[in-house]
């Protein structure tokens, strides 16, 4: 027997149950404690609740990474970049801003000196011209108060003729010349100005007087000469 009993194997001891044991213990000491079995049931149902649910969480929370971290330094960069480049529109709005200001002060400046100048150039246009008329003014003049002191007609006369040549190369230095109308050419409206009609033996239409001589400066009719016309033989 005892041969038998020393070969006999002992009994595997069974797998840790930690449940198990810690129901046992408290089974054991149940008189002692006085622990109802059914709280200590209760406990280990919430305990191994617990338990579960503390490993449920574990594995669902993700470890925080730096990703957040990078893309909250990445955001403060593009709105720095932002406000830079913000600064520099801004800063150039107001660049342009104030040369366009300041162009425009050029123009308006500009716009009124071409006024004044258009102007001036119409005031004193004929102020060379007016300054070399002064001479015959004075010329006449002397002419004039001469004629009252002198009974010599011929040099009166000759002083009158002295004045018109004068008076003539002015205006042709000025580029005024007159019109060179014959008795017997024809009407032209362009250049003549008909004060009336008369009868004559001239073809109609044809200049039969000139009452006053016409003017032109260099290729425009300063003043149209006023002639009479004929209106044929009747």
């Amino acid at each position: 027997m005892d041969e038998q009993t020393g070969n006999q194997k002992k009994p595997l001891r069974p797998a840790p149950n930690k449940k198990q044991d810690i129901y046992n213990t408290y089974l054991k000491n149940e008189k002692s404690r006085n622990i109802p079995i059914q709280d200590l049931e209760e406990e280990l149902k919430m305990s191994e609740n617990n338990n579960t649910n503390d490993e449920f969480e574990n594995e669902n929370v993700v470890p925080e990474s730096n990703n957040n971290e990078t893309d909250i330094s990445e955001f403060v960069d593009v709105i720095s970049e932002l406000n830079k480049q913000n600064e520099t529109l801004m800063s150039e709005r107001d660049d342009l801003k104030e040369q366009l200001i300041r162009k425009a002060a050029e123009l308006e400046n500009v716009r009124r000196r071409s006024i004044r100048e258009k102007q001036e150039m119409i005031d004193f246009a004929n102020e060379r011209l007016l300054f070399k008329m002064l001479e015959l003014l004075d010329d006449i003049t002397s002419a004039s108060n001469a004629s009252h002191n002198t009974t010599d007609f011929d040099s009166l006369v000759k002083g009158l003729d002295m004045i018109q040549a004068k008076a003539m190369k002015l205006f042709d230095e000025a580029g005024v010349k007159k019109m060179e109308e014959n008795v017997g050419s024809q009407f032209d409206v362009n250049f003549h100005e008909a004060l009336m009609m008369a009868p004559s033996e001239l073809p109609e239409g044809a200049i039969v007087q000139v009452i006053q001589p016409g003017y032109m400066i260099k290729e425009k009719v300063l003043r149209h000469a006023k002639v009479i016309t004929s209106a044929g033989n009747q």
